[in-house]
C-alpha cells in the first residue's frame, strides 16, 4: 500500500492470530503506522513485539502451530512466547528457518533444541529422544494425542515449515 502512494496511517481490522502476527512483523519493516482493531481495542502493531522478536516471530509463530503447521499438543503460544521473550538463546535457533532449501542439518538442529528447550521447556535433555522419553513420563493421561514429536517426525515438521516459510 505505501508503495502506491497511501502515506495515511493503516487499521487493520482482525481477529485472527495469524495475521496479527503479520502485522506486527510487517511494522517493523515498513514506513509509516500500521494499526490493529482488536476486541474494539486499537494497537500500534509496532508496540506489538520489540525488534528482536520481531525477527523471530514468523517462524516462532508458525513452529508452534499457525494454520498450516499444527500445534503441539499441550503447548499454549503464549506460554512458549512468554519464555522465549525472557531468554537470549531463541534467536540463534530460529533465525536459520526458512533462509534456504533444501532445508539445512543446521536448522533441523537449531529447531529441535527449539522444540526441547522452549516448547517442553526442557533445558537438560541432549536429544530430542531424551526429551521425548522424559516429556511422556510426564504425562497423567498417556494418549498417543499428546506424544511430543519424536526424530522423524520432528524432522518432517521441520521440513514442512521451512518449506512454507520460504515459500508461502
Amino acid at each position: 500500500m505505501r508503495e502506491s502512494g497511501i502515506t495515511e496511517d493503516i487499521v487493520i481490522d482482525a481477529e485472527d492470530t495469524d495475521v496479527i502476527v503479520l502485522c506486527a512483523y510487517a511494522a517493523h519493516r515498513v514506513e509509516g503506522s500500521l494499526g490493529l482493531k482488536r476486541h474494539g481495542s486499537n494497537y500500534d502493531c509496532k508496540k506489538l513485539l520489540t525488534e528482536e522478536i520481531a525477527n523471530v516471530i514468523i517462524p516462532l509463530h508458525a513452529n508452534t502451530g499457525a494454520d498450516a503447521i499444527s500445534s503441539f499438543f499441550g503447548q499454549g503460544k503464549k506460554a512458549i512466547f512468554d519464555r522465549v521473550v525472557k531468554s537470549n538463546h531463541y534467536r540463534a535457533l530460529l533465525s536459520s528457518v526458512g533462509q534456504t532449501l533444501p532445508v539445512s542439518d543446521r536448522t533441523v538442529d537449531d529447531l529441535r533444541m527449539f522444540t526441547m528447550q522452549f516448547v517442553y521447556n526442557d533445558k537438560t535433555s541432549k536429544t530430542l529422544g531424551e526429551a521425548h522419553a522424559k516429556k511422556w513420563s510426564t504425562i497423567k493421561q498417556k494418549s498417543t494425542l499428546r506424544l511430543p514429536p519424536d526424530e522423524e517426525s520432528h524432522h518432517r515438521r521441520a521440513d514442512a515449515l521451512h518449506t512454507k516459510l520460504t515459500f508461502g
